[in-house]
């Protein structure tokens, strides 16, 4: 016999079950429960009678067609960012409590990504600045404030830089100092000049340069009133030499070459090589690593070279 459709309630020891009026087509059945939980034993509510029976439960989809919930992938922070395919991706949160990578931002064209981040490709900056230690010195306004440097008043000094030991790091080589002043420039000289000339040379090390220099002898050459005064000179009256550093044997140290000297021509002088036209030559005083040797040898040089001057500079 059908059982009469009645509102009523229905209680277990746990829940209460209110039901509404319903239509016998509609809703036709009773709810058992145990130790698990509700067990359905409902007329399908859609299909009719004798249709499948519905197994009670329904998933909710979010807004972007995924299952609520579904957070496969997530990001560690939002905020957060990583390299992905050769850019930046960034972790974000688009309201539904998961967050996920964005698509990555490509780096720019000398830009590559470490650590979430475009940076420029090391080989192509610059690295921290260091520390570099220098001796006192130099001129006395601003001491050793450029590389390479000039006096600015008595008693400053001519500087170069220059691996001149071949150790493969830089020193500092003080070659002459100021003595006077001529006019607009003040006249340098070799320390030691010209009875025991030498230059000063703060070696070049990991952190700086030696807080004191070296002695490294030079030969009584260059100019006749002021010796070997820079790296590389020419002459100022008739005899001086022209001379430069240059590594002619391959040892990796730079040799002092003298390559030409100033000859009387008239009221002037003119430039010329050394023993040229006969048998030209240059003076070659090797780097024994700690000085220039006492004593050069000779470099042979061919019979060419500007007309009636020869080689007479070693460019």
């Amino acid at each position: 016999m059908p059982r009469p459709c009645v509102a009523g309630s229905l209680i277990t020891a746990s829940i209460v079950l209110v039901l509404g009026p319903t239509g016998c087509g509609l809703f036709d059945g009773h709810v058992t429960t145990d130790d698990e939980g509700f067990e359905s034993d409902l007329g399908d509510s859609s299909s009719g009678p004798g249709g499948d029976a519905s197994s009670g439960s329904t998933t909710a989809t979010s807004s972007d067609g995924g299952e609520e919930g579904d957070c496969t992938d997530p990001c560690p922070a939002v905020g957060a960012s990583a390299c992905q395919g050769g850019g930046v991706a960034t972790c974000v949160d688009k309201g539904d409590g998961c967050p996920l990578w964005s698509a990555p931002v490509a780096c720019g064209d000398e830009e590559v990504c470490d650590a979430g981040a475009c940076v420029i490709e090391t080989s192509k900056r610059f690295g921290e600045a260091i520390t570099y230690a220098v001796p006192e010195g130099g001129t006395a306004s601003g001491g050793f404030a450029r590389p390479d440097g000039v006096p600015e008043a008595l008693g400053d000094d001519f500087w170069s830089l220059l691996d001149i030991d071949g150790d493969h790091r830089l020193d500092l080589v003080v070659t002459a100092r100021a003595v006077s002043k001529q006019g607009y420039e003040w006249w340098p000289r070799t320390m030691g000049y010209p009875n025991a000339p030498y230059w000063e040379v703060y070696r070049g090390e990991s952190d700086g340069f030696a807080s004191k220099p070296i002695a490294w002898p030079v030969p009584s050459e260059g100019r006749s009133e002021s010796g070997l005064v820079t790296l590389e000179g020419q002459p100022k009256i008739e005899g001086d030499a022209f001379w430069s550093l240059r590594d002619l044997d391959g040892d990796g140290r730079p040799d002092l070459v003298l390559t030409g000297r100033a000859h009387a021509n008239g009221l002037d002088w003119i430039e010329r090589g050394i023993g040229y036209p006969n048998t030209p030559y240059w003076e070659v005083y090797r780097n024994e690593g700690d000085g220039f040797a006492a004593v050069p040898s000779t470099w042979s040089v061919p019979s060419g070279g500007p007309i009636d001057r020869g080689y007479y500079v070693a460019d």
